[in-house]
């Protein structure tokens, strides 16, 4: 016998209330079909805040860019997190491999030539 749990992935969810936080299937290309565009990438993209709905189509706030973004509702993936511990701004920039620079400690190599500098960031 099977007990729902808060994380159940198996459990069907029939809407988003907003604030909510989302992962995002990755387009279907041609090419590719739907996945990441390398092996190394996550299999889903995010996570997204939920803004606003309008039927089967949800505004999702990308919190990297804070861009507006329609999606519809049958590429959505729920995103759990625990509140006390963890941001997903941190989870989102980690999955776009973007990080914050608190300060450039130096650098090295020609001006120049931009592809021979190296940076020391903290």
């Amino acid at each position: 016998m099977h007990v729902a749990t808060p994380f159940d992935m198996r459990k069907k969810i029939a809407s988003f209330p907003e604030e909510s936080c989302v992962l995002v299937d990755y387009d279907n290309t041609a090419v590719k079909g739907r996945g990441p565009l390398n092996k190394l990438m996550p299999f889903l993209r995010g996570p997204y805040r939920v803004i606003n709905s309008v039927g089967s189509r949800y505004t999702l706030l990308d919190l990297v860019t804070n861009k507006h973004t329609d999606v519809l509702f049958h590429r959505f993936h729920p995103f759990f997190y625990d509140k006390a511990r963890m941001d997903p701004k941190e989870a989102a920039c980690r999955n776009r491999e973007e990080y914050k620079v608190e300060k450039i400690l130096g650098h090295s190599g020609d001006p120049r030539k931009k592809s021979e500098m190296n940076s020391f960031v903290e």
